[in-house]
């Protein structure tokens, strides 16, 4: 926090009440004065004697503008007194208010309260709370203003009051000082993180990606975290999830998960890059491509015929079966080759089907006629396809099929 002090007197600068102080005394007060027989900070101090007469003696600060935050004034002080009823007390004027005792004005002593009341009926200060007896030595004495000062003209004074009975020594005050403490505009440290930075188009539903924005202790209230987002990914066309955070209360992070869209597209990975104002550091989301998509990106360059079901080289191959047979899609003279092989007394058609990237599937079907087509008879090996022998006339066809996301 930021110390302010409003204002600071130690009386040491003149042998004379300071300019702006004041004395005033009632019946046999005996006025207030600088003195160098006590001090809490020498050379000086202010003194008002206590006399074995009816009277008080009121020291009187210069008004004090406060701020927005009061403040606490404190000073020092060795008080020697008739013990119980001979004392002094602190009051303080808001503006052009009447002067309250600092307790009835709202304040609170933090340190160094009073410690008696004051008895008798010949104490103009009789019946109120205050400080009494002997401090033994100089003690400090610190106030909390109350709200009501906040913004206002503030005036402080420091009454001794004695009756007709037994004298004291009297009152020394000293260093006299109000500060006030005000917390530096909210500056949060945060940072972004992620503690999965990549997302696949297709296992969108069980691989996300996370943003998060992170405190070193929980935060004292909500703080908005705005995101931009830059890059080869789009934050609204490849993601969801994307969006500002809001760091909650008595929290110390808060995050967003992202998925990505699998959108069909040939566009290889693509990277999200996430800063924000609020927040120091970047987050790098990837979003991976499904595994054909990523193939027709490097293959194709993301241009022309570059869908699963198209033939970018037209040689009559769909551009799914020359990824399967991991031929050169881009070149009419690089086709997919089958085997044909008898095995007994049956036939294996090969197709590398241990070898399929995720979300391209191959099917074998069988048919004598070319009309009905059915699995049933066909047996899938790691290497293609089994068809049983012994009719005149049996067909085999190749069914390709493709996922952009897994279901």
């Amino acid at each position: 926090g930021l110390e302010q002090a409003f204002f600071n007197q130690n009386f040491d600068a003149s042998s004379g009440i300071p300019a702006g102080w004041s004395s005033e005394v009632t019946s046999k007060g005996s006025h207030w004065s600088v003195v160098t027989t006590a001090a809490n900070s020498a050379p000086n101090a202010m003194f008002a004697e206590d006399k074995s007469q009816f009277g008080s003696s009121t020291l009187t600060s210069p008004p004090v503008t406060i701020a927005s935050s009061p403040g606490t004034p404190s000073f020092s002080h060795h008080y020697d007194t008739e013990t119980g009823y001979d004392g002094g007390v602190l009051e303080m004027k808001i503006g052009a208010g009447a002067w309250q005792d600092i307790i009835d004005a709202g304040g609170v002593f933090l340190l160094g309260a009073y410690n008696l009341a004051l008895g008798g009926t010949k104490n103009p200060l009789a019946g109120r709370s205050g400080w009494s007896g002997d401090s033994g030595g100089f003690i400090t004495t610190t106030v909390a203003l109350p709200p009501a000062a906040a913004n206002q003209s503030v005036t402080f004074r420091m009454i001794i009051g004695h009756d007709n009975r037994i004298a004291g020594n009297g009152w020394f005050i000293d260093d006299v000082i109000h500060r006030a403490f005000s917390c530096d505009p909210l500056v949060i440290d945060l940072a972004l993180s992620s503690n999965d930075s990549s997302t696949s188009e297709y296992h969108a539903a069980t691989d996300t990606a996370e943003i998060r924005v992170s405190a070193l202790l929980p935060v004292p209230i909500d703080i908005p975290v705005s995101l931009q987002a830059t890059g080869t990914a789009d934050s609204v066309d490849d993601v969801t999830g994307f969006g500002d955070l809001t760091l909650v209360t008595g929290n110390s992070s808060a995050s967003t998960t992202v998925a990505a869209i699998s959108d069909g597209l040939a566009e290889g990975d693509e990277t999200l890059e996430v800063s924000s104002s609020e927040a120091t550091g970047t987050v790098s989301i990837t979003v991976v491509d499904t595994p054909y998509g990523a193939w027709a990106a490097t293959t194709f360059g993301g241009t022309g015929q570059t869908g699963p079901f198209e033939d970018f080289d037209q040689d009559g191959s769909l551009n799914i079966e020359e990824l399967v047979f991991g031929t050169d899609a881009t070149l009419a003279g690089s086709q997919p080759m089958n085997q044909l092989l008898a095995v007994g007394p049956n036939f294996k058609l090969t197709v590398p089907l241990d070898t399929l990237p995720e979300g391209v599937f191959v099917l074998g079907e069988s048919s004598i006629d070319l009309q009905l087509w059915s699995i049933d008879d066909v047996t899938v090996l790691p290497q293609g396809f089994l068809i049983p022998g012994g009719d005149d006339k049996r067909f085999l066809r190749l069914v390709y099929s493709f996922l952009e996301s897994q279901p």
